[in-house]
């Protein structure tokens, strides 16, 4: 078996090599592309390619002719009346208004009443909700004491 002994030399001997063919391949590398690019950009020129040609003026339709507009449907709007009952958990609450249209995701609710510290704070009784309001709003509403 042939042992391999690294010392400078060696090590500089290999640098050398890798610095070398490395010179050599960017040379090849960088020498054909221009070639390429000139031929390519020859046929663009022959084929009269329609992105070189300049833009001519587009004559737009008169308004007579016009397009009617397209309205989107306005979204619907949800109105619901929450009833929490005492000992009901802030996610029971999330999942009944989320049944109900009036959050897209109960997580959402959950996250904010546990990021803002009020999941432990929802308050019992009725409460009328729409799907206008958002998680903020409708977390504050749930979470005020009612006066009675």
């Amino acid at each position: 078996m042939l042992k391999l002994q690294v010392n400078k030399n060696s090590l500089r001997g290999f640098a050398a090599g890798v610095l070398f063919s490395t010179a050599v391949l960017s040379f090849v590398y960088y020498s054909e592309s221009p070639k390429k690019a000139a031929s390519v950009q020859a046929e663009n020129v022959e084929r009269k390619d329609p992105a070189t040609q300049p833009i001519k003026a587009i004559e737009m339709p008169k308004a007579a002719t016009s397009i009617p507009k397209q309205t989107q449907p306005e979204p619907k709007v949800y109105t619901y009346r929450l009833v929490i009952e005492k000992g009901m958990s802030p996610e029971k609450v999330a999942e009944i208004l989320e049944k109900a249209h009036i959050i897209p995701d109960r997580k959402l609710l959950n996250k904010y009443l546990n990021d803002t510290g009020l999941m432990g704070l929802v308050r019992y009784g009725t409460y009328d909700l729409n799907s206008n309001m958002k998680i903020p709003e409708i977390a504050k509403i749930i979470t005020t004491p009612k006066a009675e």
